[in-house]
């Protein structure tokens, strides 16, 4: 079907890497974490921990 974005490749639809750097720190800014991955990953488990541990 003309126009179609059925068999597009994916990754033609994310962002460019330089482009990425720049909204990776905008979106963890707006959602409150932090760009690091070595800061990031034990909070967001201890949220994992917490939310498993609720359930």
């Amino acid at each position: 079907m003309p126009g179609s974005r059925c068999y597009d490749n994916p990754a033609d639809h994310l962002f460019k890497p330089a482009q990425r750097e720049t909204h990776r720190a905008e979106f963890c800014r707006l959602v409150g974490k932090s760009p690091d991955f070595s800061v990031g990953l034990p909070l967001v488990m201890d949220e994992l921990d917490e939310a498993l541990t609720d359930l």
